[in-house]
């Protein structure tokens, strides 16, 4: 959420032994989660394409709905 929001982090861990860890850059975090989304996006839309029942949305509206969705 840290990540996300840009805020300081809720909870620490402690490791039990040793290990490697890894940063994350909170832009490159975002941009992850934005693509994620757009394609989830994307791929939701394209189901609505299978459905006659939508055949008359524009594409426009057929996102609209899977937003609402």
């Amino acid at each position: 959420m840290a990540l996300l929001y840009n805020d300081k982090r809720s909870a620490s861990i402690q490791a039990t032994e040793n290990c490697e860890t890894y940063a994350l850059d909170g832009a490159v975090f975002k941009g992850m989660i934005v693509k994620s989304s757009i394609q989830k996006r994307t791929s939701k839309a394209a189901s609505l394409n299978q459905v006659k029942l939508f055949d008359k949305l524009d594409q426009y509206q057929k996102l609209k709905l899977v937003d609402g969705l």
